[in-house]
């Protein structure tokens, strides 16, 4: 039985991320050091954390994913618990109150929160024929909690995701599309009254780029340059001024891809979004190969996952989306967000290697 799942293991899913992880590390240490040694910190924590979630891939992908979408309602619940601890108990950076402190590490619950929703929203739209009244009550439960405890913490980004990949997977189980834009229209008109000053700014920043280039729009100014004094072939690794310099903020976070622009240029730009093509293609292959309606679904969501973060990610650092604070999938620095990532590719396996049903449950 373990040798026929390794037969039926997809190798080329796994081919992108490990090339995106590799990547990353040469990126990071530019980012935070001058040279290739010594190792800085920010970049033995980035492996260690891809070890774990190597081992997290491979025990996701081990498992059946009927299991994990039948155990998806208590672990909701476990997450959201952790959501609301976060505020009596949580670390603060940056006006942010997001993390849970773990000797010397840090732990922050709304990344995995976002597959947690994906995985319990299957289930729930797969266990139904048609979607009545308590379907949308659990539905919008479902979304809602987890969605309302990251805003509010505040987390825009996030929360972002988690609408998006509902949004998907409704749609494909046969939501009319003006009845989700309704929503959306509705939601947005009370943009106004729940965002936070700083994220009002940002709005405005990306709708005009020039009201505020030293304050709000900074991050974006900077970022843009950076990427567009790369050139072609790029200014090589530790000699990008704008990182060295620190001119670019977060920039082994939310703005690594700016790092990308200006130490490797627009070929590595280009190699970048290529693996990422790749990456999304493999996953478009294993959803389309599911024959069960809850792996097809979560499969959706997944994608939208990925998706989402790399969309919006470069689009901000392009100056073509609004800053939200979402990181470079396998690329950004950060523990939670890459072994929740591994965690979902290793489910994207499990729906591979189930997809014909051969294995004994």
């Amino acid at each position: 039985m373990i040798e026929n799942f390794w037969k039926r293991f997809d190798i080329w899913i796994i081919v992108p991320v490990f090339l995106l992880f590799s990547l990353g590390l040469l990126v990071l240490q530019s980012s935070a050091a001058d040279s290739f040694f010594p190792l800085s910190d920010i970049v033995l924590k980035h492996c260690v954390f891809f070890a774990i979630g190597c081992a997290v891939l491979v025990l996701f992908a081990a498992c059946d994913y009927d299991a994990l979408g039948r155990l998806a309602t208590p672990i909701a619940l476990v997450n959201i618990f952790l959501l609301i601890f976060v505020f009596f108990a949580g670390h603060s950076a940056k006006g942010a109150q997001r993390w849970i402190a773990m000797g010397g590490f840090t732990f922050q619950p709304s990344e995995p929160a976002k597959l947690i929703v994906v995985l319990a929203l299957a289930k729930i739209l797969a266990s139904v024929d048609k979607i009545d009244r308590p379907t949308i009550v659990s539905v919008v439960f479902t979304v809602f909690i987890p969605w309302f405890l990251i805003f509010i913490q505040p987390d825009l980004g996030t929360s972002l995701v988690i609408v998006f990949a509902a949004f998907v997977m409704l749609y494909f189980v046969g939501i009319k599309p003006w009845i989700l834009l309704s929503v959306l229209l509705t939601a947005s008109s009370l943009s106004p009254f729940l965002l936070r000053d700083y994220q009002k700014d940002r709005l405005l920043v990306f709708i005009n780029p020039e009201l505020d280039v030293s304050g709000a729009g900074w991050n974006i100014a900077q970022s843009k340059i950076a990427v567009g004094s790369g050139g072609l072939f790029g200014k090589g690794l530790f000699q990008g001024t704008q990182t060295q310099l620190d001119f670019v903020p977060e920039h082994s976070t939310d703005f690594i891809f700016s790092v990308i622009g200006e130490e490797l240029g627009f070929i590595g730009c280009v190699l970048v979004l290529l693996l990422y093509v790749f990456l999304l293609y493999r996953c478009a292959f294993i959803i389309k190969s599911s024959k069960d309606k809850f792996g097809f679904l979560t499969g959706v969501g997944v994608f939208c996952l990925l998706g989402f973060h790399v969309f919006v990610n470069i689009g901000m650092v392009l100056g073509v989306m609004p800053v939200v604070g979402v990181p470079l999938t396998f690329i950004s620095s950060g523990g939670s967000a890459l072994i929740s990532n591994m965690a979902a590719i290793g489910i994207l396996e499990s729906i591979y290697s189930r997809r014909e049903r051969l294995f004994i449950k």
